[in-house]
């Protein structure tokens, strides 16, 4: 069961360094090139698939982001101020890093192969630390601030469900005292004896 959670959170862990190394990526064109020539520079040659991939990516990391605050919210109303214990920082700091890193590296140099150029792999490596890793870092404090209080969204989940609403009260039924009906029954006419001659025998 923990080996499990163990790899489920580390696939986790992998598709959202994935959805972030455009992040990175568009980091360090900004810090490689400038603000003025890093869009230019993006979308011509072999980077032209790049702009529609970071906004995708930043249209998902987005949603994601908003969406697990929302969860949290949600969480923090039903139960409080309560958490669980989070993996390691330093694991999770880790798995981020290595994903965007081998993610950008690949992408550089499958970059310049498309145009016949050597790989550059002292620039890329000095770009994967100044950009990668800051976005990786963020992501880590991010996602272990929002671990503890997501893992109780089941249980949060279990409680709303579980909430019941008030009964509706039951109609008022008029019902006849008792005496009316006495007094009722005792101004019905009587039956008496009936008196006159004896009946032949």
């Amino acid at each position: 069961m923990v080996r499990n959670r163990r790899s489920r959170s580390i696939v986790i862990l992998v598709l959202l360094g994935a959805l972030l190394e455009p992040l990175g990526h568009q980091l360090a064109y900004l810090l490689r090139y400038g603000p003025s020539q890093a869009a230019r520079v993006e979308a011509v040659g072999a980077h032209t698939y790049f702009p529609r991939l970071a906004s995708f990516t930043t249209i998902t990391v987005a949603l994601v982001l908003a969406a697990a605050l929302l969860v949290a919210l949600g969480v923090r109303l039903t139960l409080g101020r309560r958490s669980t214990s989070t993996p390691g920082i330093g694991r999770i700091f880790f798995v981020l890093a290595a994903v965007q890193c081998g993610l950008f590296a690949i992408q550089e140099s499958v970059e310049a192969a498309a145009i016949q150029a050597t790989p550059d792999f002292l620039i890329i490596a000095l770009l994967a630390f100044s950009a990668q890793l800051p976005v990786a870092a963020v992501a880590t404090w991010l996602v272990s601030r929002l671990h503890g209080i997501l893992a109780l969204a089941p249980e949060a989940a279990r409680v709303i469900l579980a909430l019941r609403l008030p009964r509706p009260a039951r109609p008022i039924r008029l019902q006849p005292r008792p005496g009316l009906v006495t007094g009722a029954a005792s101004r019905a006419p009587r039956q008496h004896p009936r008196r006159g001659p004896p009946l032949p025998v």
